[in-house]
C-alpha cells in the first residue's frame, strides 16, 4: 500500500506545486495587490484529491498550512487510511507516517527519488503567487510547462476550488477539490 500512497504524494505535490498559479509575467511583474485580487494566497485549506493512472484510483483527503518559511501537510489515503505527515522549517524537512510514526529528516533529493518533484518550501512559495517561469498560459485557466522531464498541465475549475492536473507524461491525473 505505501507505493501507492507514494504516488498519491507525487500527485499531491504536482498539484499543490501548481496551485495558485498565474500566467508568466510580461514586462514588469503586478504588484502583489494586483495578484492576490482575483486570486487569494492560500495558507491553509483541507480537501479531497482524486488520483487517476492507466491501471489505478485512489482518493486521499488533505490537510495544507504553510506560509513562505514553514508548513504541515497531512494526507490520509481515503481507503487504507494510511497517513503520511510532512513538516518543514526553511529548507529543512521532516516526514513521518502512521507505520513509522518517528519523525525523520530527508533530503529534496530523497523526496524526488520517492516521485516528489517539488519540495513542500516551493510548493508553499507558489501558493502565494511566487510561481516558476516554466509554466506558460494556454488559454483561459490553462498552463503548461515542463518540470524536471514532465510534461504538465493544468487547469482550474469552479473559481479556484478544483485544480484539474495532467502529467502527460507519466499518464496521470489528479483533481484537486479544496472545500469551502
Amino acid at each position: 500500500m505505501s507505493h501507492i500512497f507514494t504516488r498519491v504524494i507525487f500527485t499531491l505535490c504536482c498539484v499543490l506545486a501548481l496551485t495558485g498559479c498565474n500566467t508568466a509575467f510580461k514586462g514588469s511583474p503586478p504588484s502583489l495587490a494586483e495578484r492576490t485580487a482575483s486570486k487569494p494566497i492560500i495558507t491553509q485549506f483541507d480537501g479531497r484529491l482524486l488520483v487517476i493512472e492507466p491501471t489505478r484510483r485512489w482518493q486521499a483527503s488533505i490537510h495544507w498550512q504553510a506560509n513562505l518559511h514553514e508548513g504541515y501537510a497531512r494526507l490520509t489515503h481515503a481507503a487504507s487510511s494510511y497517513i503520511i505527515e510532512i513538516q518543514w522549517l526553511e529548507e529543512n524537512i521532516r516526514m513521518r507516517s502512521n507505520q513509522n510514526p518517528h519523525w525523520q529528516a530527508i533530503s529534496k533529493h530523497k523526496l524526488i527519488d520517492l516521485g516528489i518533484i517539488l519540495p513542500p518550501q516551493m510548493l508553499a512559495a507558489i501558493l502565494h503567487h511566487q510561481i516558476p517561469s516554466v509554466f506558460q498560459s494556454q488559454g483561459k485557466q490553462t498552463w503548461q510547462g515542463k518540470f524536471n522531464g514532465s510534461l504538465v498541465r493544468f487547469m482550474w475549475k469552479n473559481n479556484m476550488r478544483q485544480l484539474n492536473i495532467t502529467d502527460i507524461t507519466h499518464g496521470r491525473t489528479a483533481m484537486l477539490k479544496m472545500n469551502p
